[in-house]
């Protein structure tokens, strides 16, 4: 219930923001910006274009409506998805994070990043996930599971190489 009552909330906002109110606009800003943002920067590895692409995405949502069926949320996640897909075939990654969590997530395609980082970063629900990668949810099962697998791979020959000993010599897998 306490979900209904954020979307509500959202799209009240948003229709406060379009019609002037310059308080309903800095909130709306301020719930979204740093949730676009670190999706974005998690798609991206780059701070200044993931700044760029949640401007975008927030900036065209305050200015046009999304579709009615779709939740602001949903729209928001899913417009900041493909603004970022479109950075990276244009090839505008300057700058990127040399760190090696990015280097192994720069390992997945586009499709099996977003899966995961919606699900496990975003914390996303399975069906949000579909609905927002717009694909059946048996798809999103298998995307996470198979970046969740190749991270725990590089991850953990990474920390292997590096010659760091945990304590528990098990890894997980998956």
């Amino acid at each position: 219930m306490s979900n209904a009552l954020v979307l509500l909330a959202d799209e009240v906002l948003l229709s406060r923001a379009r019609t002037g109110d310059g308080a309903a606009v800095v909130n709306f800003a301020s719930r979204w910006w740093p949730i676009i943002g670190r999706f974005a920067w998690s798609m991206l590895g780059n701070a200044s274009q993931a700044v760029k692409v949640t401007q975008e995405a927030v900036g065209t949502v305050l200015q046009s409506a999304p579709p009615l069926e779709t939740p602001v949320g949903r729209f928001l996640y899913r417009l900041a998805l493909w603004l970022a897909i479109v950075r990276c075939r244009s090839g505008v990654r300057a700058a990127t994070v040399g760190l090696p969590v990015f280097q192994a997530l720069d390992r997945l395609n586009r499709i099996e990043r977003a899966a995961f980082l919606l699900r496990d970063v975003e914390q996303l629900s399975l069906s949000e996930t579909a609905a927002v990668l717009e694909i059946p949810v048996d798809q999103v099962q298998t995307h996470v599971h198979r970046a969740r697998v190749l991270l725990a791979s590089l991850l953990g020959d990474l920390a292997n190489a590096a010659g760091l000993d945990f304590e528990h010599p098990v890894r997980r897998t998956a």
